[in-house]
């Protein structure tokens, strides 16, 4: 930044601040639209019951921020991500499932019992939460590892633009569901 002809550095620790909520953010961005497409999407389907999933609303809610980072990745140059630091969204998610499970009692009233705010958060489903959580954690990682390589892809492409365009294309297209 340039105030009256001085440069400022920016801090180190605001750039590694930036670099980690770069790197929670990307690949948690992934799961919720792969959770939603591949796993929640299906389950209500199949109930036959009415849903919103295919509102405006929801498309926003579990869809955009897939399509944000992947073209902050791809088209304009976003901070990479270390494969090294796969085990910091690895940490964040398993606190969030126990975030989850702590105030699983604030979601209702009491009388109604625990409230999960996802079915598969439930741990009273026994073997189907033990898998679904697996399933969770090795969904983020395969995230992570996927913008790592879209990363790796890029840059041994070139800086074409159509190539950036063809990659957010067709992993948006792999976790993204639409009405």
């Amino acid at each position: 930044m340039t105030h009256l002809g001085r440069e400022k550095e920016i801090e180190q620790t605001t750039l590694r601040c930036a670099l980690v909520l770069w790197e929670l953010s990307a690949p948690f961005a992934l799961l919720v639209s792969a959770v939603v497409r591949y796993a929640i999407w299906p389950v209500i389907v199949a109930t036959g019951r009415p849903h919103s999933l295919g509102s405006f609303k929801n498309q926003m809610q579990h869809n955009v921020n897939s399509v944000y980072v992947l073209s902050e990745l791809a088209l304009m140059g976003g901070p990479p991500l270390e494969f090294a630091h796969m085990s910091l969204p690895t940490l964040v998610g398993t606190i969030y499932i126990l975030f989850t499970w702590f105030n699983c009692y604030f979601y209702a009233a009491p009388e109604f019992g625990p409230q999960y705010i996802y079915w598969f958060m439930d741990p009273t489903l026994g073997k189907a939460t033990t898998i679904a959580l697996i399933a969770l954690v090795g969904t983020l990682m395969m995230s992570f590892v996927t913008f790592t390589a879209l990363d790796t892809f890029i840059e041994w492409m070139g800086k074409s633009l159509i190539t950036h365009l063809f990659s957010v294309a067709i992993v948006s297209a792999a976790v993204i569901k639409t009405r």
